[in-house]
């Protein structure tokens, strides 16, 4: 299939978004002037008594509203404009690399820098295993636990006590593991209350 059809009305589009941003600066300028020379006029000729019932207050607030409102429309279009002088080729959408093996499968977004050492900026590494992990906790860890907890300790120390292999555990895991924990605590206060 030619993609040069598909380029032409890209392009096309592109001009027309241009165009229309430049018409709603010009609008946004228009009013900005518009409510200036408004501003300057009801200075100059406001009628007896006004402002008495706090007047302008409101017309300041308005006003100041709008320039708001200016400042906020030229940031979109400027932002807009630098978006579209991108070229094709800066534009690119890395797709996720997936690998399966025996363990289960990993998934890594991004890609590495030149030289091949390191992690990319924008990389994400994670490995899912297929088969679930199982920990056993007694008693004696959980009454452990229990008093830790009360005595006010940091969760991930009371895990570490717990588990020895805590450390190794990757950050979701571990956030898994505590939740479980204090699940169980939670529950076995629960149950001495009633």
């Amino acid at each position: 299939m030619d993609e040069r059809p598909n380029r032409r009305l890209l392009s096309v589009l592109d001009w027309t978004e241009s165009l229309a941003s430049l018409l709603l600066l010009a609008l946004v300028y228009f009013l900005v002037i518009a409510a200036t020379i408004c501003l300057i006029w009801l200075l100059r000729n406001a009628p007896e008594g006004f402002g008495g019932q706090a007047e302008w207050f409101y017309v300041t607030v308005g006003y100041l509203m709008l320039i708001g409102w200016a400042i906020g429309q030229t940031i979109v279009v400027i932002t807009r404009s630098r978006r579209l002088r991108r070229s094709e080729d800066d534009i690119s959408i890395p797709l996720p690399k997936v690998e399966s093996g025996p363990s289960g499968f990993s998934l890594q977004w991004g890609s590495k820098p030149p030289g091949g050492s390191g992690q990319a900026k924008n990389s994400w590494t994670s490995n899912l295993q297929t088969q679930p992990t199982t920990f056993r906790v007694d008693d004696a860890q959980l009454n452990f636990a229990q008093a830790a907890a009360d005595a006010g300790r940091a969760w991930d120390d009371i895990c570490r006590e717990i588990n020895p292999q805590y450390d190794a555990l990757p950050d979701f895991e571990r956030k898994l593991y505590q939740h479980a924990i204090r699940t169980a605590i939670d529950e076995r206060r629960r149950q001495s209350r009633s």
